[in-house]
Protein backbone atom coordinates (compact mmCIF):
# COMPACT_ATOMS: atom_id res chain seq x y z
CA UNK A 1 0.00 0.00 0.00
CA UNK A 2 1.45 3.25 -1.00
CA UNK A 3 0.43 7.12 -0.70
CA UNK A 4 -0.61 6.92 -4.96
CA UNK A 5 -2.57 3.73 -4.29
CA UNK A 6 -4.60 5.76 -1.37
CA UNK A 7 -4.93 8.83 -3.80
CA UNK A 8 -6.71 6.95 -5.94
CA UNK A 9 -8.80 4.74 -3.55
CA UNK A 10 -10.09 8.05 -2.08
CA UNK A 11 -10.42 10.01 -5.32
CA UNK A 12 -13.08 6.98 -6.26
CA UNK A 13 -14.39 7.22 -2.89
CA UNK A 14 -15.14 11.45 -3.70
CA UNK A 15 -16.59 10.69 -7.04
CA UNK A 16 -19.01 7.58 -5.44
CA UNK A 17 -20.08 10.29 -2.99
CA UNK A 18 -20.90 12.92 -5.93
CA UNK A 19 -22.93 10.25 -7.67
CA UNK A 20 -24.73 9.67 -4.15
CA UNK A 21 -25.47 13.50 -4.06
CA UNK A 22 -26.65 13.30 -7.27
CA UNK A 23 -28.82 10.62 -7.22
CA UNK A 24 -30.76 11.48 -4.23
CA UNK A 25 -30.65 15.21 -5.79
CA UNK A 26 -32.48 14.23 -8.17
CA UNK A 27 -35.01 12.10 -6.33
CA UNK A 28 -35.13 15.05 -3.94
CA UNK A 29 -36.20 17.43 -6.20
CA UNK A 30 -39.03 14.80 -7.55
CA UNK A 31 -40.53 14.76 -4.02
CA UNK A 32 -39.04 17.40 -1.50
CA UNK A 33 -37.74 16.05 1.79
CA UNK A 34 -35.91 17.56 4.66
CA UNK A 35 -34.05 14.27 5.44
CA UNK A 36 -32.98 13.54 1.85
CA UNK A 37 -31.90 17.08 1.46
CA UNK A 38 -29.47 17.02 4.11
CA UNK A 39 -27.85 13.70 3.11
CA UNK A 40 -27.22 15.07 -0.64
CA UNK A 41 -25.74 18.08 1.03
CA UNK A 42 -24.11 15.27 3.89
CA UNK A 43 -22.47 13.92 0.66
CA UNK A 44 -21.44 17.21 -0.99
CA UNK A 45 -19.41 17.96 1.64
CA UNK A 46 -17.94 14.84 2.31
CA UNK A 47 -17.13 14.51 -1.46
CA UNK A 48 -15.38 17.79 -0.86
CA UNK A 49 -13.26 16.56 2.20
CA UNK A 50 -12.51 13.04 0.42
CA UNK A 51 -11.44 14.98 -2.71
CA UNK A 52 -9.13 17.58 -0.73
CA UNK A 53 -7.31 14.44 1.22
CA UNK A 54 -6.94 12.28 -1.81
CA UNK A 55 -5.16 15.68 -3.24
CA UNK A 56 -3.12 16.15 -0.22
CA UNK A 57 -1.45 12.77 -1.02
CA UNK A 58 -0.90 13.31 -4.64
CA UNK A 59 0.80 16.69 -3.60
CA UNK A 60 4.59 17.08 -4.57
CA UNK A 61 4.97 20.82 -3.19
CA UNK A 62 4.57 21.95 0.07
CA UNK A 63 1.89 25.37 -1.79
CA UNK A 64 -0.13 22.24 -3.30
CA UNK A 65 -0.20 20.42 0.00
CA UNK A 66 -1.69 23.29 1.80
CA UNK A 67 -4.75 24.17 -1.03
CA UNK A 68 -5.56 20.33 -0.74
CA UNK A 69 -5.44 20.77 3.32
CA UNK A 70 -7.27 23.72 3.19
CA UNK A 71 -9.70 22.34 0.72
CA UNK A 72 -10.09 18.79 3.12
CA UNK A 73 -10.21 21.26 6.02
CA UNK A 74 -13.77 22.95 4.75
CA UNK A 75 -15.24 19.90 3.55
CA UNK A 76 -14.51 18.44 7.28
CA UNK A 77 -16.02 21.11 9.05
CA UNK A 78 -19.19 21.50 6.69
CA UNK A 79 -19.71 17.75 6.99
CA UNK A 80 -19.34 17.69 10.46
CA UNK A 81 -22.05 20.34 11.43
CA UNK A 82 -24.63 18.87 8.29
CA UNK A 83 -23.65 15.35 9.47
CA UNK A 84 -25.26 16.89 13.35
CA UNK A 85 -28.49 18.40 11.59
CA UNK A 86 -29.26 14.85 9.62
CA UNK A 87 -29.09 13.36 12.95
CA UNK A 88 -31.10 15.41 14.97
CA UNK A 89 -33.19 15.19 12.14
CA UNK A 90 -33.61 11.77 11.80
CA UNK A 91 -34.18 11.70 15.70
CA UNK A 92 -36.97 14.42 15.53
CA UNK A 93 -35.04 16.77 17.83
CA UNK A 94 -34.67 20.81 18.01
CA UNK A 95 -32.93 22.31 15.30
CA UNK A 96 -32.86 25.39 17.34
CA UNK A 97 -30.02 23.77 19.65
CA UNK A 98 -28.03 23.92 16.72
CA UNK A 99 -26.60 27.13 16.29
CA UNK A 100 -24.05 27.46 18.00
CA UNK A 101 -22.60 24.81 16.10
CA UNK A 102 -23.05 26.75 12.52
CA UNK A 103 -21.56 29.50 14.39
CA UNK A 104 -18.40 27.28 15.45
CA UNK A 105 -18.18 25.87 12.14
CA UNK A 106 -18.71 29.20 10.29
CA UNK A 107 -15.44 30.76 12.75
CA UNK A 108 -13.64 27.99 11.62
CA UNK A 109 -14.72 28.09 7.85
CA UNK A 110 -13.31 31.96 8.38
CA UNK A 111 -9.77 31.17 9.81
CA UNK A 112 -9.09 28.74 7.10
CA UNK A 113 -10.25 30.87 4.16
CA UNK A 114 -8.29 33.54 5.47
CA UNK A 115 -5.15 31.07 6.14
CA UNK A 116 -5.12 31.60 9.98
CA UNK A 117 -5.98 28.35 10.92
CA UNK A 118 -2.27 26.90 10.77
CA UNK A 119 1.04 28.57 11.53
CA UNK A 120 3.48 29.08 8.67
CA UNK A 121 6.49 27.67 7.81
CA UNK A 122 6.02 24.48 10.26
CA UNK A 123 5.30 21.76 7.90
CA UNK A 124 6.85 17.94 7.92
CA UNK A 125 6.42 15.32 6.32
CA UNK A 126 5.33 12.27 8.31
CA UNK A 127 6.15 8.84 7.64
CA UNK A 128 3.47 5.84 8.81
CA UNK A 129 4.39 2.39 8.15
CA UNK A 130 1.25 0.21 7.09
CA UNK A 131 1.41 -3.37 6.16
CA UNK A 132 4.52 -2.73 5.02
CA UNK A 133 4.16 -0.08 2.44
CA UNK A 134 5.58 3.69 3.42
CA UNK A 135 2.25 6.19 3.72
CA UNK A 136 3.41 9.87 3.52
CA UNK A 137 1.84 12.67 4.83
CA UNK A 138 2.80 16.51 5.85
CA UNK A 139 1.35 17.71 9.22
CA UNK A 140 2.19 21.42 10.54
CA UNK A 141 1.28 23.12 13.75
CA UNK A 142 -1.53 25.02 14.18
CA UNK A 143 -2.79 28.34 16.47
CA UNK A 144 -4.61 27.12 19.64
CA UNK A 145 -7.90 28.82 19.06
CA UNK A 146 -8.07 27.19 15.65
CA UNK A 147 -7.28 24.03 17.37
CA UNK A 148 -10.11 24.41 19.75
CA UNK A 149 -12.14 24.37 17.05
CA UNK A 150 -11.06 22.17 14.84
CA UNK A 151 -11.80 19.47 17.98
CA UNK A 152 -15.10 20.90 18.73
CA UNK A 153 -15.86 20.11 14.67
CA UNK A 154 -14.36 16.76 15.60
CA UNK A 155 -17.03 16.35 19.17
CA UNK A 156 -19.86 17.51 16.56
CA UNK A 157 -19.79 14.08 14.75
CA UNK A 158 -19.65 11.98 18.96
CA UNK A 159 -22.65 14.27 19.77
CA UNK A 160 -24.33 12.99 16.54
CA UNK A 161 -23.48 9.36 17.29
CA UNK A 162 -25.00 10.23 21.06
CA UNK A 163 -28.35 11.63 19.32
CA UNK A 164 -28.50 8.26 16.96
CA UNK A 165 -27.75 6.42 20.32
CA UNK A 166 -31.19 8.08 22.07
CA UNK A 167 -33.60 7.33 18.89
CA UNK A 168 -32.55 4.14 18.99
CA UNK A 169 -33.37 4.00 22.79
CA UNK A 170 -36.61 5.62 21.69
CA UNK A 171 -38.19 3.10 19.42
CA UNK A 172 -36.29 4.08 15.80
CA UNK A 173 -35.18 1.25 14.91
CA UNK A 174 -33.65 1.66 11.47
CA UNK A 175 -31.38 4.41 13.92
CA UNK A 176 -29.05 0.88 15.29
CA UNK A 177 -27.64 0.78 11.58
CA UNK A 178 -26.63 4.43 11.54
CA UNK A 179 -25.24 4.30 15.52
CA UNK A 180 -22.81 1.74 13.98
CA UNK A 181 -21.97 3.97 11.22
CA UNK A 182 -21.68 7.28 13.26
CA UNK A 183 -19.43 5.81 15.28
CA UNK A 184 -17.01 4.73 12.25
CA UNK A 185 -17.45 8.52 11.06
CA UNK A 186 -16.77 9.97 14.69
CA UNK A 187 -13.74 7.72 15.16
CA UNK A 188 -12.41 8.91 11.40
CA UNK A 189 -13.37 12.36 12.67
CA UNK A 190 -11.29 12.46 15.21
CA UNK A 191 -8.19 10.67 13.86
CA UNK A 192 -7.48 12.71 10.90
CA UNK A 193 -8.21 16.10 12.41
CA UNK A 194 -5.25 14.94 14.70
CA UNK A 195 -3.51 14.19 11.87
CA UNK A 196 -4.13 17.33 10.34
CA UNK A 197 -3.54 19.01 14.03
CA UNK A 198 -0.68 17.32 14.38
CA UNK A 199 -1.90 15.65 17.46
CA UNK A 200 -0.17 12.68 16.42
CA UNK A 201 2.10 11.91 13.59
CA UNK A 202 1.18 8.30 12.30
CA UNK A 203 -1.62 7.07 10.91
CA UNK A 204 -4.13 7.36 7.46
CA UNK A 205 -6.78 9.82 6.57
CA UNK A 206 -10.10 7.18 7.66
CA UNK A 207 -12.53 10.11 6.91
CA UNK A 208 -13.04 8.96 3.04
CA UNK A 209 -13.73 5.21 4.24
CA UNK A 210 -15.75 5.87 7.25
CA UNK A 211 -17.43 8.81 5.18
CA UNK A 212 -18.53 6.29 2.09
CA UNK A 213 -19.62 3.65 4.73
CA UNK A 214 -22.01 6.13 6.22
CA UNK A 215 -23.16 7.82 3.12
CA UNK A 216 -24.01 4.09 2.20
CA UNK A 217 -25.65 3.81 5.12
CA UNK A 218 -28.10 6.48 5.28
CA UNK A 219 -29.00 6.08 1.35
CA UNK A 220 -29.96 2.69 2.25
CA UNK A 221 -31.85 3.61 5.64
CA UNK A 222 -33.64 6.08 3.01
CA UNK A 223 -34.42 3.69 -0.08
CA UNK A 224 -36.09 1.08 2.30
CA UNK A 225 -38.08 3.85 4.13
CA UNK A 226 -39.43 5.16 0.51
CA UNK A 227 -39.98 1.33 0.10
CA UNK A 228 -41.93 1.18 3.33
CA UNK A 229 -43.68 4.52 2.68
CA UNK A 230 -44.97 3.30 -0.67
CA UNK A 231 -46.39 0.71 1.25
CA UNK A 232 -47.91 2.27 3.82
CA UNK A 233 -49.33 4.32 0.72
CA UNK A 234 -50.27 1.55 -1.28
CA UNK A 235 -52.29 0.06 1.84
CA UNK A 236 -53.86 3.40 2.66
CA UNK A 237 -54.81 3.35 -1.06
CA UNK A 238 -56.45 -0.11 -0.61
CA UNK A 239 -58.16 1.18 2.72
CA UNK A 240 -59.12 4.11 1.23
CA UNK A 241 -60.49 2.28 -2.12
CA UNK A 242 -62.88 0.07 0.35
CA UNK A 243 -64.06 2.59 2.73
CA UNK A 244 -65.21 4.47 -0.35
CA UNK A 245 -66.89 1.24 -1.87
CA UNK A 246 -68.80 1.10 1.32
CA UNK A 247 -69.90 4.90 1.08
CA UNK A 248 -71.16 4.17 -2.12
CA UNK A 249 -72.95 1.56 -0.95
CA UNK A 250 -74.40 3.42 2.12
CA UNK A 251 -75.23 6.50 0.15
CA UNK A 252 -77.25 3.86 -2.21
CA UNK A 253 -78.74 2.45 0.67
CA UNK A 254 -79.50 6.33 2.25
CA UNK A 255 -81.09 7.26 -1.59
CA UNK A 256 -83.04 4.64 -1.10
CA UNK A 257 -84.10 4.97 2.53
CA UNK A 258 -84.67 9.01 0.98
CA UNK A 259 -86.71 7.99 -2.01
CA UNK A 260 -89.22 5.34 0.03
CA UNK A 261 -89.46 8.23 3.00
CA UNK A 262 -90.09 11.10 0.80
CA UNK A 263 -92.65 8.14 -1.18
CA UNK A 264 -94.34 7.98 2.69
CA UNK A 265 -94.12 11.91 3.49
CA UNK A 266 -96.16 12.59 -0.21
CA UNK A 267 -99.13 10.19 0.90
CA UNK A 268 -98.59 11.24 4.22
CA UNK A 269 -99.39 14.79 3.37
CA UNK A 270 -101.79 13.83 0.59
CA UNK A 271 -103.87 12.09 3.79
CA UNK A 272 -103.24 14.75 5.64
CA UNK A 273 -104.85 17.32 2.28
CA UNK A 274 -107.32 14.90 1.69
CA UNK A 275 -108.73 14.66 5.44
CA UNK A 276 -108.37 18.70 5.65
CA UNK A 277 -110.64 19.02 2.92
CA UNK A 278 -112.83 17.19 3.56
CA UNK A 279 -113.41 18.52 6.57
CA UNK A 280 -114.01 22.27 5.27
CA UNK A 281 -116.03 20.52 2.57
CA UNK A 282 -118.40 18.45 5.06
CA UNK A 283 -119.27 21.61 7.25
CA UNK A 284 -121.45 23.40 4.40
CA UNK A 285 -122.68 20.57 2.99
CA UNK A 286 -123.90 19.64 5.93
CA UNK A 287 -125.39 22.89 6.51
CA UNK A 288 -126.83 22.79 2.99
CA UNK A 289 -128.33 19.04 3.67
CA UNK A 290 -129.84 21.02 6.62
CA UNK A 291 -131.21 24.04 4.67
CA UNK A 292 -132.69 21.82 1.83
CA UNK A 293 -134.34 19.53 4.24
CA UNK A 294 -135.88 23.09 5.86
CA UNK A 295 -137.11 24.06 2.47
CA UNK A 296 -139.12 20.52 2.09
CA UNK A 297 -140.90 21.00 5.06
CA UNK A 298 -144.91 22.09 4.23
CA UNK A 299 -146.02 25.25 5.83
CA UNK A 300 -142.60 27.02 5.69
CA UNK A 301 -143.19 30.24 5.07
CA UNK A 302 -141.46 33.52 3.17
CA UNK A 303 -139.48 34.57 5.00
CA UNK A 304 -137.70 31.33 6.26
CA UNK A 305 -137.27 30.28 2.71
CA UNK A 306 -135.28 33.27 1.79
CA UNK A 307 -133.20 32.76 5.19
CA UNK A 308 -132.84 29.13 4.15
CA UNK A 309 -132.00 29.96 0.32
CA UNK A 310 -129.26 32.85 1.95
CA UNK A 311 -127.33 30.18 3.63
CA UNK A 312 -127.69 27.78 0.83
CA UNK A 313 -126.06 30.40 -1.47
CA UNK A 314 -123.51 31.48 1.58
CA UNK A 315 -122.18 28.47 2.12
CA UNK A 316 -121.82 27.60 -1.80
CA UNK A 317 -120.08 30.57 -1.92
CA UNK A 318 -117.52 29.19 0.78
CA UNK A 319 -117.02 25.97 -1.22
CA UNK A 320 -116.55 28.01 -3.95
CA UNK A 321 -113.73 30.11 -2.27
CA UNK A 322 -112.30 26.82 -1.01
CA UNK A 323 -112.24 25.47 -4.35
CA UNK A 324 -110.56 28.41 -6.08
CA UNK A 325 -107.88 28.75 -3.20
CA UNK A 326 -106.95 25.09 -4.00
CA UNK A 327 -106.62 24.84 -7.22
CA UNK A 328 -104.80 28.25 -7.13
CA UNK A 329 -102.59 26.59 -4.45
CA UNK A 330 -102.09 23.70 -5.65
CA UNK A 331 -100.84 25.13 -9.25
CA UNK A 332 -97.48 25.49 -10.26
CA UNK A 333 -96.76 29.56 -9.56
CA UNK A 334 -95.57 30.75 -13.06
CA UNK A 335 -94.21 34.02 -12.89
CA UNK A 336 -94.22 36.46 -15.93
CA UNK A 337 -91.73 39.16 -15.56
CA UNK A 338 -92.47 42.89 -16.34
CA UNK A 339 -91.42 46.04 -15.15
CA UNK A 340 -94.40 47.41 -12.87
CA UNK A 341 -95.21 51.14 -11.08
CA UNK A 342 -94.59 50.20 -7.45
CA UNK A 343 -96.25 53.37 -6.18
CA UNK A 344 -99.34 53.05 -8.35
CA UNK A 345 -100.01 49.05 -7.57
CA UNK A 346 -99.77 50.26 -3.32
CA UNK A 347 -101.88 53.01 -4.00
CA UNK A 348 -104.71 51.03 -5.59
CA UNK A 349 -105.06 49.00 -2.42
CA UNK A 350 -106.85 51.74 -0.60
CA UNK A 351 -110.09 51.15 -3.13
CA UNK A 352 -110.03 47.17 -0.82
CA UNK A 353 -110.47 49.41 2.48
CA UNK A 354 -113.74 49.58 3.76
CA UNK A 355 -115.12 52.62 5.87
CA UNK A 356 -113.70 52.63 9.68
CA UNK A 357 -110.35 51.53 8.68
CA UNK A 358 -107.54 54.54 8.21
CA UNK A 359 -105.40 53.92 5.60
CA UNK A 360 -101.61 55.16 5.34
CA UNK A 361 -99.57 54.40 2.05
CA UNK A 362 -95.66 55.54 2.63
CA UNK A 363 -93.58 55.41 -0.21
CA UNK A 364 -90.14 57.05 -0.89
CA UNK A 365 -90.03 59.63 -3.34
CA UNK A 366 -87.06 58.02 -5.02
CA UNK A 367 -86.78 56.28 -8.78
CA UNK A 368 -86.16 52.89 -7.23
CA UNK A 369 -89.91 52.46 -5.91
CA UNK A 370 -91.67 53.31 -9.00
CA UNK A 371 -90.46 50.54 -10.92
CA UNK A 372 -90.04 47.22 -9.87
CA UNK A 373 -89.82 43.94 -12.05
CA UNK A 374 -92.06 41.33 -10.80
CA UNK A 375 -95.68 39.20 -11.75
CA UNK A 376 -97.89 42.32 -11.58
CA UNK A 377 -100.97 40.08 -11.32
CA UNK A 378 -99.54 38.12 -8.61
CA UNK A 379 -98.10 41.02 -7.24
CA UNK A 380 -101.69 42.58 -6.66
CA UNK A 381 -103.02 39.09 -5.89
CA UNK A 382 -100.19 38.85 -2.80
CA UNK A 383 -101.51 42.67 -1.72
CA UNK A 384 -105.21 41.99 -2.08
CA UNK A 385 -104.71 39.17 0.12
CA UNK A 386 -102.66 41.35 2.75
CA UNK A 387 -104.68 43.69 2.78
CA UNK A 388 -107.98 42.08 3.12
CA UNK A 389 -106.58 39.77 5.73
CA UNK A 390 -105.78 42.97 7.87
CA UNK A 391 -109.28 44.29 7.59
CA UNK A 392 -110.60 41.23 8.52
CA UNK A 393 -107.95 41.35 12.04
CA UNK A 394 -109.97 45.08 12.74
CA UNK A 395 -113.47 44.53 13.16
CA UNK A 396 -114.18 47.50 14.98
CA UNK A 397 -111.98 50.11 12.77
CA UNK A 398 -108.00 50.60 13.14
CA UNK A 399 -105.26 51.62 11.23
CA UNK A 400 -104.13 49.76 8.11
CA UNK A 401 -100.10 51.01 7.00
CA UNK A 402 -98.36 49.87 4.19
CA UNK A 403 -94.59 51.22 4.22
CA UNK A 404 -92.27 50.58 1.10
CA UNK A 405 -88.60 51.09 2.12
CA UNK A 406 -85.14 49.38 1.26
CA UNK A 407 -84.29 45.87 2.04
CA UNK A 408 -81.06 43.81 1.17
CA UNK A 409 -80.42 39.89 1.46
CA UNK A 410 -77.26 38.69 1.93
CA UNK A 411 -75.73 39.68 -1.49
CA UNK A 412 -77.70 42.12 -3.25
CA UNK A 413 -80.46 44.77 -2.99
CA UNK A 414 -84.08 44.55 -2.28
CA UNK A 415 -87.48 45.81 -2.19
CA UNK A 416 -89.44 45.82 1.77
CA UNK A 417 -93.48 45.77 1.52
CA UNK A 418 -95.11 45.80 5.19
CA UNK A 419 -98.76 45.29 5.83
CA UNK A 420 -99.27 46.81 9.41
CA UNK A 421 -103.14 46.18 11.15
CA UNK A 422 -103.61 47.20 14.66
CA UNK A 423 -106.33 44.04 15.08
CA UNK A 424 -106.25 41.70 17.77
CA UNK A 425 -102.99 40.14 16.67
CA UNK A 426 -101.75 36.79 17.14
CA UNK A 427 -100.32 34.79 19.86
CA UNK A 428 -96.79 32.66 19.54
CA UNK A 429 -98.68 29.42 18.75
CA UNK A 430 -100.81 30.95 15.80
CA UNK A 431 -97.59 33.06 14.78
CA UNK A 432 -95.64 29.65 13.69
CA UNK A 433 -98.74 27.93 12.08
CA UNK A 434 -99.62 30.94 10.09
CA UNK A 435 -97.77 30.16 6.72
CA UNK A 436 -98.91 26.82 6.60
CA UNK A 437 -102.12 25.54 4.58
CA UNK A 438 -105.61 25.26 5.47
CA UNK A 439 -104.61 26.93 9.16
CA UNK A 440 -107.01 29.63 9.88
CA UNK A 441 -108.64 31.26 12.66
CA UNK A 442 -111.63 32.72 10.91
CA UNK A 443 -114.99 30.47 10.81
CA UNK A 444 -115.59 31.99 7.19
CA UNK A 445 -111.36 31.22 5.70
CA UNK A 446 -110.31 28.22 3.91
CA UNK A 447 -106.68 28.99 5.54
CA UNK A 448 -104.65 29.29 2.26
CA UNK A 449 -104.68 33.37 1.79
CA UNK A 450 -101.04 33.64 3.63
CA UNK A 451 -99.83 30.28 2.10
CA UNK A 452 -100.48 31.25 -1.02
CA UNK A 453 -98.53 34.98 -0.48
CA UNK A 454 -95.47 32.68 0.32
CA UNK A 455 -95.50 30.54 -2.78
CA UNK A 456 -95.97 33.65 -4.73
CA UNK A 457 -93.30 35.21 -2.69
CA UNK A 458 -91.12 33.17 -3.37
CA UNK A 459 -91.17 32.54 -6.92
CA UNK A 460 -90.38 35.75 -7.37
CA UNK A 461 -86.95 34.77 -5.52
CA UNK A 462 -88.17 36.86 -2.41
CA UNK A 463 -89.30 35.83 1.90
CA UNK A 464 -92.08 36.30 4.06
CA UNK A 465 -91.64 37.32 7.46
CA UNK A 466 -94.12 37.70 10.12
CA UNK A 467 -94.01 40.12 13.67
CA UNK A 468 -97.16 40.16 15.59
CA UNK A 469 -98.66 41.11 19.60
CA UNK A 470 -101.56 39.63 20.87
CA UNK A 471 -103.82 43.52 20.80
CA UNK A 472 -101.65 45.16 19.19
CA UNK A 473 -102.06 44.28 15.39
CA UNK A 474 -99.69 41.72 12.74
CA UNK A 475 -97.06 42.66 10.60
CA UNK A 476 -96.56 40.84 7.04
CA UNK A 477 -93.04 41.90 5.64
CA UNK A 478 -92.18 40.88 2.14
CA UNK A 479 -88.91 41.28 0.82
CA UNK A 480 -87.96 40.74 -3.15
CA UNK A 481 -84.81 41.00 -3.99
CA UNK A 482 -83.99 43.84 -6.87
CA UNK A 483 -81.17 41.55 -8.85
CA UNK A 484 -81.67 38.94 -11.12
CA UNK A 485 -79.08 36.96 -10.52
CA UNK A 486 -79.76 36.96 -6.44
CA UNK A 487 -83.71 36.08 -7.68
CA UNK A 488 -82.53 33.18 -9.55
CA UNK A 489 -79.89 32.13 -7.28
CA UNK A 490 -82.56 32.22 -4.05
CA UNK A 491 -85.51 30.36 -6.44
CA UNK A 492 -82.84 27.70 -6.66
CA UNK A 493 -81.62 27.60 -3.08
CA UNK A 494 -78.26 28.21 -3.67
CA UNK A 495 -78.42 31.58 -1.28
CA UNK A 496 -78.69 32.01 2.34
CA UNK A 497 -81.91 33.46 3.46
CA UNK A 498 -80.51 36.25 5.27
CA UNK A 499 -82.45 39.28 5.05
CA UNK A 500 -82.17 42.36 6.89
CA UNK A 501 -84.26 45.98 5.96
CA UNK A 502 -83.22 49.20 5.86
CA UNK A 503 -84.93 52.53 6.83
Amino acid sequence: MSTPFLCGVTTAWAAAQLALATFFGVAHALRRETERRLFVLVCLAMAVATGGLAGTYAAETISGWSFAADVALAGIIGGGVLNLEFATRFARRRRRSLVPVYVVAALALLLVSTGHFRLANTERVDETILFSFVVRHVSTAHYWYAALLGWMMAASSCVAVAILIRAHLDGRRDALTLVVSGVALAVAFVNDMGLILRAWSHGVYLLPHASMFHAFTIGLILVVRNRETEGRLEAARHSLEERTEELRRSYLDLRLMEGELFRREQLAAVGELAATIAHEVRNPLAIILNAAAGLRRSGVSESDRDMLLGIVDEEVGRLNRLVADLLRFARPVSVSWSDVNLRALVERTRGLVPDGIAVDVSIPEEPRFDTITVDAGLLRLVLENLVENACQAMPDGGQLSIVVRNGRFDLGEATSIEVRDTGRGMDARTLERALKPFFTTRPQGTGLGLAIVDRIVRAHGGAVSLESTVGRGTTVRLLIPLDEEVRRRRRTGSLTTGVSTGG
